[in-house]
């Protein structure tokens, strides 16, 4: 049995809300998962499950409670994929928009925990560029936290709390909501956020000092000192640099592949078509391990670490590339430490430096 992936289906990329920062270009609409490629989707995960078991289901956007299709909606995509015995869970990120409002949040939360086999959590966004939380308070999880005491209820919620560097947003929540669960992520300069990287809790790569995780500074210690059994004082004198080469091993390199209408690879590469791994409904059960197969430096990252991968080959990139990599590693440059070694993968691909390196490895 192969490891568990974790996919993330979207749905859509339409959004009814247009936040400053945002992982996608606000206003971008130009995708749309028809009903036919969704039911295409279940037979892939029922004929790919048996060698690689499914961990975490997402149901993802855009925003995915928006998304609707031939009389279909997004209560219908998670009632149908709850069936499935071999998805151990299933997640739905929401902004929280439609929540908000009473009515509909009770109809909605009502039906679906009628309609689904198993619990469904659904992480509601709270953060200072969704601007909904007014006074402490927010009126979607406060409509989530009314269904859960209901009979019958199958709704977990959660907060997926994202911070930026000056922020309280957690603390707010831990002292008015302090049954409710968090995850707390930092904010990561993608999409809209392109230029807030001075916003992002980031890392040189040169040197031990890490004052610019700000706000996020206990939850990375908390996450480096838990995943690499190493102590606090440890994680303070760990280089920068070791932490996010070891950090990357445990990014779900390969296991969290990125659904719309084609299986890609991971998101940094989403739009470079060699990194689709199958149109929906034709991933066969040898996909990821032929795709894996082919491409030697991400076998590479997998054993060693995004860092150690690429300073294995940096003799033999071109000089112009190895100059890129030397100012990625200078002090000067910051990285954000978004999903764990994820956004220097994505540095490697918008400086060029990456197709270089699995050039150089094939």
């Amino acid at each position: 049995m192969k490891d568990s992936i974790y996919p993330a289906l979207q749905l859509t990329d339409a959004c009814n809300k247009r936040c400053r920062v945002c992982l996608r270009v606000p206003g971008e609409q130009s995708h749309h998962l028809d009903r036919d490629t969704f039911f295409h989707y279940l037979e892939d995960i029922d004929r790919i499950s048996s060698v690689y078991p499914l961990g975490f289901q997402f149901v993802t956007g855009g925003e995915p409670t928006i998304w609707k299709d031939n009389g279909m909606d997004v209560v219908d995509v998670l009632s149908a994929l709850s069936k499935n015995s071999k998805i151990r869970s299933i997640t739905l990120p929401t902004n929280g928009k439609l929540l908000g409002k009473k009515d509909f949040a009770e109809a909605f939360l009502e039906r679906l925990s009628r309609s689904v086999s198993q619990t469904i959590i659904i992480g509601l966004s709270i953060a200072e560029y969704q601007e909904n939380l007014i006074d402490g308070n927010c009126k979607a999880l406060d409509h989530l936290m009314a269904q859960t005491a209901k009979p019958g209820n199958k709704i977990f919620p959660v907060t997926l709390v994202t911070l930026s560097k000056k922020d309280d947003t957690d603390k707010i929540l831990k002292q008015n909501y302090p049954d409710v669960i968090q995850r707390v992520t930092p904010l990561a300069p993608l999409g809209a956020g392109e230029n807030e990287l001075n916003e992002c809790p980031s890392l040189s790569l040169a040197g031990s000092d890490k004052t610019d995780l700000g706000a996020f500074s206990p939850y990375f210690m908390n996450d480096v000192t838990s995943r690499l059994k190493i102590s606090e004082n440890e994680f303070a004198a760990m280089p920068n640099r070791e932490i996010m080469n070891r950090l990357s091993l445990f990014a779900h390199c390969g296991r969290s592949p990125f659904i719309d209408k084609v299986w890609h690879y991971c998101l940094p590469y989403r739009e470079n078509p060699d990194f689709d791994l199958a149109p929906v409904g034709k991933m066969k059960e040898n996909t990821l391990d032929e795709f894996l197969a082919g491409m030697p430096f991400l076998q590479r990252i997998r054993k060693m670490g995004v860092l150690d991968a690429a300073d294995a080959y940096k003799d033999r990139l071109s000089g112009s590339a190895r100059e890129k990599l030397d100012r990625l590693f200078s002090s000067d440059r910051k990285v954000s430490v978004a999903y764990r070694g994820c956004m220097i993968c994505k540095e490697l691909a918008a400086l060029g430096i990456w197709q270089e390196l699995r050039n150089i490895a094939e």
